[in-house]
């Protein structure tokens, strides 16, 4: 992933990769997971997202922690990236 920001302002979390050459990756797929403390067993959920792609926005709960990673079909795992939403001023 190109992008790790620590926190983002709003709900929005852009998720952006390089694309990992025109024969490896048959399409990508982006996981988050919300972190709850004490609580590592947090199912994945997972969105598939086309090999052309290299982002994608992630709509998630504001004042939230979550773990994020891509993968590409026929890829390598690329290591989580943990991100806090809602950052800044509650309104």
């Amino acid at each position: 992933m190109t992008n790790q920001a620590k926190e983002v302002k709003g709900r929005t979390v852009t998720v952006r990769w390089e694309q990992q050459g025109s024969c490896s990756a048959v399409n990508y797929t982006v996981y988050y997971r919300e972190v709850k403390p004490g609580n590592n067993a947090c199912v994945w959920k997972v969105v598939n997202v086309s090999r052309f792609a290299d982002h994608y926005n992630l709509e998630l709960e504001c004042f939230k922690e979550y773990d994020v990673a891509v993968t590409g079909w026929g890829a390598r795992t690329l290591k989580p990236w943990r991100v806090k939403t809602g950052q800044g001023k509650k309104g």
